[in-house]
């Protein structure tokens, strides 16, 4: 798995219907991500970026600079991850539920992740694959899916295949799995401190400081030891460092907890820069304390409110699963066209990365919807979560 690919399916659930406005800050930064991560893609895959890369040597300014902006997206674009990682953090502690949780009602929560992210996934993967049997007539500029079995199939569409060692079928797909365990990490941990606090001489203990204690563990773990090797890559423990970031924002700003804890969490975080300096963790903690500040300040519902920002937020994830097709879709043509001729390949590159803008629109409507129509379907038979704030943004 590479952490090359990374997209918009992290803020796992919204804020009570009369707060919605303050979820304008939050769409806002996904909509950003989502777009640098599209263009990190475009610049990362096949000859048309290499080509355009090379116009650093031409001259002038906008080629050159061009060029540049090319080479930058393709090392750096990647942690926009940390963003989502942080505001997935953020709303999940948010928005779990305040009453002790019964084990049906856990499991009825993840069916209701799994199904919110893998109907969609599923959707693009047939899209994938026709792209894929058509590929030898648009004699594509890779391979869009190099290799395809029923048991590798099977095993994305669980969100398994980097742990059984497949990889995922599309660039990108490692994400949706890692944002699934986060979710059986939490409400697991949500459950176990219910059962926990049962013992008499246990209740001493608030709930929210248990669950930040056994959170908090497993994070600080994660910075000094699992987070240091990609090998732990296919775990959610490789990423908790970035995702408890977002959860103490949110204790703090929800006043489930004092700020000295977020500050002490900081300078844990930057003992682990010292040991291991790593950038992706210096973007997660520089995302956490804009997000406390915001909303601190009262000015969630404020930054960044703008009406096409909030609305790519709301298709992020359509953007970042459709992305990937549409780029190869127009680069394939454009590479048997013009070949890899720097500025063509250019004018190719930024046609793809603003059509899959509107062909993220489209299969928002023809498969996201769809999978939240399901989701609502299913909260309606099964065993809602107790005094649950309302879900507004996935």
């Amino acid at each position: 798995m590479s952490t090359a690919a990374e997209p918009a399916a992290g803020v796992a659930a919204g804020i009570a219907s009369k707060d919605r406005r303050r979820l304008a800050f939050i769409d806002a930064c996904r909509g950003i991500c989502a777009a640098v991560i599209a263009a990190h893609h475009l610049c990362l895959y096949g000859p048309l970026p290499e080509a355009a890369a090379a116009l650093t040597d031409d001259g002038g300014l906008f080629f050159p600079l061009t060029g540049q902006v090319v080479e930058f997206l393709r090392e750096h674009g990647r942690y926009a991850v940390q963003v989502f990682l942080v505001l997935g953090g953020f709303v999940q502690y948010l928005t779990f539920p305040r009453n002790k949780l019964s084990l049906e009602q856990g499991s009825s929560y993840l069916f209701q992740r799994y199904l919110r992210l893998a109907v969609p996934l599923i959707g693009v993967l047939a899209l994938g694959l026709i792209a894929q049997f058509a590929s030898a007539t648009l004699r594509p500029v890779t391979p869009y899916i190099e290799e395809f079995s029923l048991p590798h199939f099977i095993a994305q569409i669980f969100f398994l295949q980097d742990i059984f060692g497949y990889g995922g079928l599309m660039p990108g797909h490692w994400y949706p799995a890692i944002d699934l365990q986060f979710a059986i990490l939490f409400m697991g941990a949500v459950y176990a401190v219910d059962r926990l606090l049962n013992f008499r001489w246990l209740r001493r203990f608030s709930r929210d400081a248990f669950l930040l204690t056994t959170l908090g563990v497993i994070a600080i773990g994660s910075l000094f030891f699992w987070n240091r090797d990609s090998v732990h890559e296919s775990w959610v423990v490789y990423f908790l460092g970035s995702y408890f970031l977002g959860i103490l924002a949110a204790a703090v700003f929800d006043k489930r907890a004092p700020w000295p804890l977020f500050a002490g969490y900081v300078v844990i975080l930057g003992c682990a820069l010292i040991v291991d300096f790593r950038i992706r963790l210096v973007v997660a903690l520089a995302a956490a304390v804009v997000l406390l500040l915001g909303g601190l300040s009262h000015n969630l519902d404020r930054w960044l409110n703008y009406r096409w920002l909030t609305w790519l937020g709301r298709i992020s994830y359509s953007f970042f699963l459709i992305h990937t097709v549409v780029h190869w879709l127009v680069l394939s043509v454009g590479h048997a066209v013009t070949g890899t001729e720097p500025h063509a390949a250019l004018a190719w590159m930024l046609l793809a990365y603003f059509l899959a803008i509107p062909a993220a629109w489209g299969f928002y409507q023809l498969a996201e919807r769809p999978s939240l129509w399901l989701v609502a379907w299913w909260k309606q038979a099964a065993i809602p979560l107790p005094n649950n704030r309302e879900t507004v943004a996935t």
